[in-house]
C-alpha cells in the first residue's frame, strides 16, 4: 500500500481514519487509540482551542510530560 506524503501529522490521522478506522495509531502504556478514535479526539481538542480564540498561526504552549495528552495536543 502506498501511503501519500502529507505536510502535517493530522493529515495522516485523517487519512487512516478514512482508509482503515480500526488501524491502531497510538499506544501509550495502557491507552490505545485507533484511527477513528484518534481523529474524533483531536478534532474535539482542536474545536476546543478554536472556541478559546486560537487561530491559524497562533502558538500554544503546553507544559506536559511525555504523555498521551501531550501527543493529542501536539496533533490537534
Amino acid at each position: 500500500m502506498d501511503i501519500p506524503k502529507f505536510d502535517y501529522l493530522w493529515q495522516y490521522v485523517d487519512y487512516w481514519a478514512t482508509q482503515d478506522p480500526n488501524f491502531p495509531l497510538i499506544r501509550f502504556k495502557w491507552k490505545k487509540y485507533n484511527a477513528k478514535e484518534l481523529k474524533e479526539t483531536i478534532d474535539q481538542l482542536a474545536k476546543a482551542f478554536i472556541s478559546l480564540g486560537v487561530k491559524r498561526g497562533d502558538r500554544i504552549i503546553t507544559i506536559l510530560p511525555m504523555t498521551m495528552e501531550f501527543a493529542l495536543t501536539y496533533i490537534a
